[in-house]
């Protein structure tokens, strides 16, 4: 099997009945979450053996489309309910649903007809209820689709790639976009008065450059997390009101980053004493950087997570991001296993 193109790819059920893992071309990999929760709680309870965890494993369901773009799970539907983006070999790009059948273990038609998009969409942004449907992020248009047969609304933006979101409300009615260029812009969905939970349009608003982000986290009150790995990550604030510079981004702290290093030389001391200096030629693109990096290292705590359960010896890995971390070799060992999904509201962990 070959490794799928755009990365490996990990997505879960909003009403976290399921989790998806798109490793390889042609091929979904699916985890029951419900049944996850159920089996680890019955071997904490010792109510079933630790050699049960067979009964957690994943199964994998066979996809027709082999050059996918994104793929998402969708808000408030009966059924888990994906939702792609992918592009046909005459290289035009499609918006698809498909449902799972947890019981059959396959893939059932979804709720939505198969609809053609701009051929420049690269990303899919979920929108929950009670608005439902997708945002298809394209490079030169930003569109809403609400699973109709035609596109409900468009709006130009000039001509970028989309890296990465994060939704502000709980609505779903305002995003933050991030681009290549460290742009940042606000999507806001507006709601008809007539015909509430009704999509009547979008506005974009500009907000202001920061490091290329790779990830995007709203931590509230106007405070936004900009994680990057192309250049330094930051803490920033979002203003109420544009600056002099005509930018509502204020920037609030900065976590250092030399990566991605693609050439370094070591810079000794003239005297022939002395520490030595390394110089390295880091980030990409308008983050591209040169540091001069010292001998030291510093540790610095980023999370410290207190279990609410103290009795029973548990060692974990925290997944930052969104991201799932599974630590198979600790069943063996007799210690119970934890799996962690940080979002937006407070962590759960099982």
């Amino acid at each position: 099997m070959r490794e799928i193109d755009i990365g490996q790819r990990l997505f879960v059920d909003p009403d976290d009945r399921l989790i998806g893992m798109l490793l390889y071309d042609g091929q979904l990999k699916v985890r029951n979450l419900y049944k996850l929760m159920v089996v680890t709680v019955l071997i904490f309870l010792q109510a079933i053996p630790i050699e049960a965890n067979g009964l957690r494993d994943p199964f994998n369901l066979s996809l027709d489309e082999t050059k996918i773009i994104d793929i998402k799970f969708l808000y408030n539907c009966l059924r888990p309910t994906l939702c792609m983006l992918f592009e046909d070999t005459k290289r035009q790009r499609f918006l698809r649903t498909l449902s799972i059948d947890v019981r059959e273990l396959e893939f059932i038609p979804g709720p939505w007809t198969q609809q053609a998009v701009d051929c420049g969409a690269n990303m899919i942004i979920p929108v929950p209820s009670p608005l439902g449907g997708v945002i298809v992020v394209a490079s030169t248009t930003l569109s809403y689709y609400a699973g109709t047969t035609e596109m409900v609304y468009c709006v130009e933006i000039q001509f970028t790639q989309t890296f990465c979101y994060a939704r502000i409300n709980r609505e779903g009615t305002r995003y933050i976009l991030g681009d290549c260029r460290g742009v940042l812009i606000v999507l806001v969905l507006t709601i008809d008065a007539q015909q509430p939970g009704k999509v009547s349009g979008i506005i974009i608003d500009y907000l202001g450059i920061t490091s290329v982000p790779e990830t995007i986290n709203y931590l509230g009150d106007g405070f936004v997390f900009i994680g990057s790995v192309f250049g330094d990550s930051q803490l920033i604030k979002l203003l109420d009101v544009k600056n002099n510079q005509g930018s509502n981004v204020e920037v609030l702290e900065v976590y250092p980053n030399i990566g991605p290093v693609v050439d370094m030389c070591l810079v000794e001391p003239s005297s022939g004493s002395g520490q030595g200096q390394l110089v390295t030629c880091s980030g990409a693109f308008k983050d591209g950087s040169l540091r001069i990096i010292r001998n030291g290292i510093g540790l610095h705590e980023q999370v410290n997570l207190i279990l609410l359960n103290k009795c029973c010896s548990t060692e974990f890995v925290l997944g930052v991001s969104g991201c799932i971390w599974d630590q198979r070799n600790l069943v063996n060992k007799g210690f119970f296993k934890f799996i962690f999904r940080q979002i937006s509201h407070p962590i759960i962990y099982w």
